[in-house]
């Protein structure tokens, strides 16, 4: 037994602060590997998850805790980089050759990871059912000082032009994004080869709104990406990571609201929208801006329901799709596509475990600009 130990910050009941303990560092599961954690990013999605719910619309609440497989204590945190500490004494044929120092980021939405689940055998192990043993969301994740990896097929070598700090982010806010844009992508392609260009409206100019017009910019070709925020400060930060045009979203006038925005796209049209919020209001208005044919892609976990006209989804031709974190191979195209162009990372803050429940409070509060990590010694 290895008795050196780690530090960690617990949930211990649901909407309760987080408690700092120590416990010894894990052994190497024996496909898998422990890290020594460099960073841990503090996600949106933490906050439900210390809160066990999430709004699902008029009374209706999703609660974490109704699925049996999920129990506290937690340690959350699931945007994880670091070094390899130890591996397991089996090998494992399906991940990278890793060595014992080799710096990684950890892909944590891991599946049921059973051969057996064609999902989670061909790399989709996001869109298996079982979820609760994905690290920072059933499994210790980043919150702590050192993970243990169940399999080494979930580790991923850093591009030595990659900071550890954009490797942590890339593992939920950075793939989010991209494969928000990667399922918005077809309708933009579509307008493009159509029209000749297309547009692209980004809903909310927070951490991933900056990494959606990033890999927007690296990923579509004769887009136009537009950005809507009801903060004149934020829209200011997404010109600076390339947003073509802004619309400010601060008048309860819709019908002023969606001219202002359809005025921002080529030819006074929206193709795709990505909703980074997805909340009643932002969802409706991304979905109301479409032009036929149109692609409304939502994301954002703040909860609620949305009124919608049955009969003008067939009619106008539109998609609402819904994106969940991304699958292995996504995770492999992120890190291939962010070293080879050099994708900006959003602004970034650093914070210490200790001041993990300050830092989660701030983050409710919506006083965290871009993301924020816990930066490890």
């Amino acid at each position: 037994m290895n008795m050196a130990q780690m530090r960690y910050a617990e949930l211990v009941e649901a909407g309760k602060p987080l408690v700092l303990k120590e416990k010894p560092i894990p052994d190497a599961p024996p496909k898998g590997l422990v890290i020594k954690t460099s960073f841990g990013g503090v996600c949106h999605s933490d906050i439900h998850l210390q809160d066990d719910k999430i709004p699902l619309g008029g009374d209706k609440v999703m609660k974490f805790t109704d699925t049996p497989a999920y129990k506290f204590p937690q340690v959350l945190g699931h945007e994880i980089s670091g070094v390899v500490h130890s591996l397991g004494s089996e090998a494992n044929a399906d991940g990278e050759e890793l060595k014992v120092g080799d710096k990684v980021l950890v892909y944590p939405w891991l599946g049921c990871y059973s051969k057996d689940c064609g999902l989670c055998r061909n790399g989709e192990t996001n869109t298996c059912s079982v979820w609760s043993k994905a690290l920072g969301l059933g499994a210790p994740g980043g919150y702590g000082s050192y993970i243990s990896v169940p399999e080494r097929r979930f580790a991923f070598k850093v591009p030595e032009n990659i900071p550890m700090d954009t490797a942590a982010l890339m593992t939920c806010s950075g793939l989010t994004s991209y494969c928000a844009i990667k399922l918005a992508k077809p309708t933009i392609d579509m307008f493009v080869t159509c029209k000749g260009r297309a547009s692209l409206l980004i809903i909310g100019a927070g951490g991933l709104g900056l990494w959606c017009i990033q890999l927007a910019k690296a990923v579509l070709h004769n887009t136009t990406v537009v950005v809507a925020d009801i903060s004149e400060e934020k829209l200011e930060v997404a010109k600076k990571h390339g947003a073509d045009k802004t619309v400010l979203w601060n008048s309860d006038d819709e019908a002023e609201i969606e001219k202002r925005t359809l005025a921002a796209g080529d030819d006074n049209e929206i193709h795709a929208a990505i909703d980074l919020v997805n909340m009643p209001i932002t969802a409706s208005r991304g979905n109301e801006c479409l032009a036929k044919g149109g692609a409304l892609v939502c994301v954002g976990l703040f909860g609620g329901g949305m009124d919608l006209c049955l009969p003008l989804l067939p009619l106008r031709g539109r998609k609402i799709l819904g994106c969940y974190v991304g699958s292995v191979p996504s995770m492999k195209e992120l890190i291939q596509l962010v070293s080879e162009k050099q994708v900006n990372p959003p602004p970034k803050e650093y914070v210490k475990l200790d001041d993990i429940n300050d830092t989660l409070d701030r983050l409710r509060a919506g006083k965290i600009a871009g993301r924020c990590l816990i930066r490890y010694d």
